[in-house]
């Protein structure tokens, strides 16, 4: 896109500017997922790997938050946003049932944990990426 800078081209900058900013260019696919990742960081933690398609169930892709490498460690993020219909937490159950028979172990945060109990999900996955390290 760099190359479309040019003459005739008004609005690239700002466009180059948009996406840099963008929840996709800073890691996370939202912003419960970017305020985890920074959190992630501050407490020292290895970046975990975002988006990642790990299983499938039926004939679709199963597609999660955060997987840690090397880990069998998947963490959800339940923001209000994604996961408050009945549909959408079908469709989550599922997903999970298919990654725990997978052999993963999932955590589930909420916007909540993340943002205001970041002490007990901090101490909840440190819990499971030690019990990872150990199978």
């Amino acid at each position: 896109m760099i190359e479309l800078r040019g003459r005739g081209r008004s609005g690239i900058d700002r466009l180059l500017a948009v996406i840099a900013g963008s929840e996709l260019g800073r890691g996370g696919h939202s912003y419960l997922e970017r305020t985890f990742l920074e959190l992630m960081d501050e407490l020292g933690f290895e970046h975990p790997a975002t988006q990642q398609v790990l299983a499938q169930r039926k004939k679709r892709l199963v597609r999660v938050d955060c997987h840690f490498p090397g880990t069998n460690v998947v963490v959800e993020l339940l923001g209000y946003q994604f996961h408050r219909t009945p549909m959408q937490m079908q469709e989550d159950a599922e997903r999970v049932n298919r990654l725990q028979l997978d052999g993963y172990v999932v955590m589930q945060f909420t916007y909540t944990d993340v943002v205001t109990r970041s002490t007990v999900m901090r101490e909840t996955l440190a819990e499971a990426l030690r019990r990872s390290d150990v199978q």
